[in-house]
């Protein structure tokens, strides 16, 4: 599946320019999905139905889209890869406990723009 297709899906946050991103971590699930999709590891059709049963569970109890969206997806994708013996229990633990150990300091600012060398930089 393209990106372009893809962002005409239903309940993606987007704007005209293309989706947007509430944090950095919502764009690169985003991201990979969409590059793992696109290299054959499983189908478009496959993702929106294991993603649509992690919508369906979440709005069992108390699903509000602008939180439990990106979570959906990351469990939906967990999911698709434990399948495959692609990801284990440990490998998740061990990612979890590698971002608590590195999150980013409170100061970190996620920004909309790439980032860009000033002028007076890149004359050193």
């Amino acid at each position: 599946m393209k990106v372009e297709t893809l962002l005409k899906t239903p309940g993606i946050p987007k704007e005209d320019d293309g989706p947007v991103f509430a944090a950095p971590h919502e764009a690169k699930i985003f991201a990979i999905v969409v590059q793992l999709s696109e290299r054959g590891l499983f189908d478009w059709k496959e993702w929106a139905d294991t993603f649509s049963a992690e919508i369906a569970e979440a709005e069992k109890t108390s699903y509000e889209p602008n939180r439990d969206y990106y979570p959906c997806w990351m469990r939906a994708l967990e999911k698709l890869l434990t399948e495959r013996d692609l990801l284990s229990k440990p490998m998740m633990e061990e990612a979890a406990q590698n971002t608590i150990d590195n999150w980013p300091h409170p100061d970190h600012v996620a920004q909309r723009k790439p980032v860009g060398i000033s002028a007076a930089s890149s004359r050193n």
